[in-house]
């Protein structure tokens, strides 16, 4: 089982910052794991998750970054893990 946390994009504007969340945390299995050129130095982790979407995740100096898709629809975002 895995946790992936909310998908969550932000915007600070002049009132303050403008939050929208993506993708709502999820709790699932890990059905299948491939490596994807992300360019041609950089591949990053394909993870197929057992609810039918797909989650890339990538490492970066922030933290998590990934962007989930299904069949329908496909959001990407930061993902905000602790």
């Amino acid at each position: 089982m895995v946790e992936l946390p909310p998908v969550v994009y932000e915007q600070r504007c002049s009132v303050g910052k403008i939050r929208h969340q993506l993708h709502p945390a999820v709790v699932t299995r890990v059905t299948n794991e491939t490596l994807i050129p992300i360019s041609p130095r950089i591949r990053e982790r394909l993870w197929s998750l057992d609810n039918g979407k797909s989650a890339r995740v990538s490492r970066c100096l922030k933290g998590w970054m990934g962007s989930f898709s299904s069949d329908k629809t496909s959001m990407s975002g930061e993902l905000i893990a602790s």
